[in-house]
């Protein structure tokens, strides 16, 4: 910002000593391409056709707020990196062969460890894991103990308390610890969930299984699937505190300097029907939200609210000599070249994020270069028309106010 105040003016100085000024200024009049001619047409259409633009951008923004709820969430670290990396196809081929390698860990506390106890875990995991689609496998003490019984020709889990203690003090206790740990009896339960949906329905069903078996005791279920499920609601509240408080600084910045509400709220009316449509374009293509793309709100609202603010700037500079409708041209034509340029370079750089080989990279380049698209869109046609709708409506309240007065 400081260079473009400082650095380029002085750029731009050095070279009026090199050119003719005027004969430049003749020749670009002259030229009239293919982004003026689009311009033009923009113009046209925001300059008569206000209320059209506008009903539309509302039902972008209708549909946007449907839609969010319902964009899913990445939060498994395994989908942020490159796919075809030999170590993930290695993993991926595990998978396939063995099954998910999601792990969900419910642990159980218990009174006293008794032969008694550790059968009712038993019959609980074995429940859970015929009740649960997802969960295909368990690992426990109790399977443990079973395996060590079974090497000696016996089947089941002991009967008495004796041989249970006998038999947990001849096995490793590396091994022991993984499932016991004080009052505490863990159980492993390993899971083909893959989605934000699965690791929090899985987790919510293994809740309802121990409650529906009657398990006493108290009780907590954790692990990784856990923990991508709760990062996901961190990221859904995370990303709303974000967009709120950016949504209030910018308006209170607004008014500070304009000290008008109209020309407060006209900027972040077009930047809304923008995240509408970034909703809109996710939900319809299935792109998820990741732990970056989340920002995205608060960096559209930081960045793509520059190409309104121009516009409406220079509306009330022509608006001060011409009829709104001829304000309107003139602005969309006049500062579309500038904003429109600034918006197209900026697009580029941030859809080169596209290429790069993570997956999380790609998703918010994607996102961004929707964004800032539709951020000059809306720049150039929900700006202007929301100006001169609102100007119509003033004007006619201003009239109906000194008919009033008049007949009064």
């Amino acid at each position: 910002y400081l260079l473009t105040l400082t650095f380029l003016p002085a750029v731009l100085k050095l070279i009026d000593h090199w050119n003719d000024a005027k004969e430049q200024k003749r020749e670009e009049e002259k030229s009239v391409g293919t982004l003026e001619r689009s311009l033009s047409a923009i113009s046209t259409l925001t300059a008569t056709r206000p209320v059209g633009i506008l009903v539309a951008a509302s039902i972008i923004v209708l549909f946007g707020l449907y839609a969010a709820p319902q964009i899913g969430l990445e939060t498994n670290y395994n989908k942020y990196v490159p796919q075809d990396l030999t170590a993930m196809q290695r993993f991926k081929e595990i998978e396939r062969l063995v099954g998910g390698q999601a792990t969900y860990t419910l642990v159980l506390e218990v009174d006293e460890l008794n032969a008694e106890t550790l059968k009712e875990i038993d019959e609980l995991s074995k429940y859970i894991v015929e009740k649960e689609e997802l969960i295909y496998d368990y690992s426990s003490i109790t399977k443990l103990i079973s395996e060590v019984r079974k090497a000696y020709g016996f089947e089941g889990l002991p009967e008495s308390d004796a041989e249970l203690m006998q038999i947990l003090s001849a096995l490793p206790q590396e091994e022991v610890s993984r499932y016991i740990s004080g009052g505490q009896i863990a159980v492993h339960f390993s899971s083909n969930a893959d989605s934000q949906d699965e690791y929090i329905s899985t987790h919510k069903s293994i809740v309802r299984d121990v409650e529906f078996f009657g398990w006493s005791g108290g009780y907590y279920v954790t692990g990784g699937p856990v923990i991508y499920g709760e990062m996901g609601r961190l990221m859904t509240s995370g990303q709303t505190t974000m967009t709120v408080v950016a949504y209030a600084l910018i308006i209170m910045l607004l008014l500070a300097v304009y000290r008008s509400i109209r020309k407060a709220v006209v900027p972040l009316i077009a930047i809304t029907s923008v995240i509408g449509a970034m909703n809109t374009i996710m939900f319809l293509t299935g792109t998820k939200q990741t732990m970056i793309s989340i920002a995205l709100n608060s960096i559209t609202l930081g960045l793509g609210i520059d190409f309104s603010i121009h516009v409406l700037e220079r509306y009330f500079e022509e608006r001060a000599a011409f009829s709104p409708v001829e304000a309107v041209r003139r602005t969309i034509e006049r500062t579309g070249k500038a904003i429109t340029t600034s918006a197209l370079t900026m697009a580029g750089g941030f859809g080169s994020l596209m290429f790069s080989t993570f997956p999380i990279m790609q998703n918010f380049g994607f996102i961004a270069l929707v964004a800032i698209l539709f951020s000059l869109l809306a720049a150039l046609t929900v700006v202007p028309a929301f100006l001169m709708l609102t100007e119509g409506i003033e004007a006619r309240i201003s009239a109906a106010i000194n008919n009033i007065k008049n007949t009064t």
